[in-house]
């Protein structure tokens, strides 16, 4: 078992990691922050070539950033429909941290699936006439891709 301070170092240097693949990230596809966001959630500006995230300390904080900034790197101009941008960006966000040796928390991967399938329910919502299967299968075996959940529910 390591000590507290072999468990602080570790941490230490995780988040010295996850905050170097973000400049370098950022750096290659030309993303400012905007603003450091306290939770897990962002947004991107993509006219400006900005982002809102968490600080990139943790796994978790690190793909919330990567798909703000996959966003971007993408030209997602809402030219798509939604549920597919998120989607791209997730999987974007995703293949970035496989690139740099980082593992995706399982967590996290599960959040990014319910994630998509909300905004597919919205678009269901809205009147959709078309949602892409690529989107589906991504959302699948998310609690929300169950149609039951969303009885009553208005996007």
């Amino acid at each position: 078992m390591k000590s507290p301070e072999e468990l602080q170092a570790a941490k230490r240097a995780m988040a010295e990691r996850c905050e170097a693949i973000a400049k370098q990230e950022m750096e290659q596809h030309g993303v400012s922050v905007r603003h450091f966001r306290s939770r897990l959630g962002g947004r991107a500006f993509i006219k400006q070539r900005e982002i809102e995230a968490p600080h990139p300390r943790t796994r978790r904080s690190l793909y919330v950033f990567l798909h703000e900034v996959a966003h971007i790197a993408l030209r997602h101009r809402r030219g798509k429909p939604r549920h597919v941008e998120e989607m791209e960006a997730w999987k974007w966000a995703r293949e970035a941290m496989r690139r740099h040796g980082i593992p995706v928390p399982r967590r996290s991967t599960q959040a990014a699936r319910e994630h998509v399938a909300y905004k597919i329910h919205q678009a269901e919502a809205r009147g959709a006439g078309h949602i892409s299967p690529e989107a589906r299968r991504f959302a699948r075996g998310s609690r929300m891709a169950d149609p039951s959940r969303w009885a009553g529910r208005t996007a």
